[in-house]
């Protein structure tokens, strides 16, 4: 269960004031120490208290699996599917990700990772979608248990229906 009441100053549209509920079922398995995973379903509501709004409801999915492929190697595979709400779009977002991401240790505390992900945004109450394709490089070094050194490289780039709304960044 969640509340959210959203201060919107002097903005006179619907308020995106609302209660959420959300149910899950979740299992986990481990393997040998080599595979992890974890898979969560369920089913979500937003009732909005502003009846400008329509009440939506989503299929709710959190999963993650971890392989190590060698004793140097993991691959991990993550994602899930959930309602966002914001103050720029009080109706709601149904937000969509798959991620994929690969973990080397070079040497003795020199990690090589990189990840790329998928993202999609459908705007309930709007014709507006996006994707975000993106991806990330990093080279770390861990000096202790919690002081690291990194150089990273990202790259992000969003499609949207809406032309003003496309971009891309590095």
């Amino acid at each position: 269960y969640d509340k959210r009441n959203f201060e919107n100053g002097g903005f006179t549209g619907a308020r995106g004031d609302h209660q959420r509920y959300k149910a899950m079922a979740s299992f986990q398995s481990h393997f040998k120490g080599l595979f992890f995973s974890s898979l969560g379903l369920g089913y979500e509501i937003v009732e909005y208290e502003d009846h400008a709004l329509q009440n939506t409801d989503n299929f709710a999915l959190q999963a993650s699996a971890a392989y190590m492929f060698s004793p140097k190697t993991q691959i991990g595979l993550s994602g899930y599917r959930k309602l966002n709400n914001d103050n720029d779009f009080r109706q709601g977002v149904k937000d969509n990700l798959i991620q994929l991401d690969i973990d080397y240790e070079l040497k003795h505390n020199l990690h090589l990772s990189t990840n790329g992900s998928y993202r999609s945004y459908d705007y309930i109450g709007s014709a507006r979608k996006d994707e975000d394709t993106s991806g990330k490089l990093s080279l770390r070094y861990l000096n202790s248990a919690h002081i690291e050194t990194a150089l990273k490289y990202s790259y992000f780039d969003r499609d949207s229906n809406q032309s003003n709304l496309s971009y891309n960044r590095h």
